[in-house]
């Protein structure tokens, strides 16, 4: 399995007619590319890129990286 951006509506608390249609609309665009769109590139843990700890391995990520960048190439 690859992980794919995140769908997410806002705002869905009492959406009118016509949000609701818009949501449908931009959800059914997502599952069309399901199969097509590129994963975001998280590393994996059997990569070598971390410790028997779970943590990454110094000098592994990019300089200047924190937080989501330093797990993803």
């Amino acid at each position: 399995m690859a992980a794919l951006e995140p769908f997410a509506a806002y705002g869905t608390v009492g959406l009118a007619e016509e949000g609701f249609a818009a949501v449908a609309e931009a959800y059914g665009r997502r599952l069309d590319g399901l199969f097509t769109e590129r994963p975001v590139p998280f590393r994996r843990l059997d990569g070598g890129d971390y410790g028997r700890d779970m943590r990454l391995r110094e000098g592994v990520g990019r300089p200047g990286a924190s937080g989501l960048a330093l797990h993803t190439r």
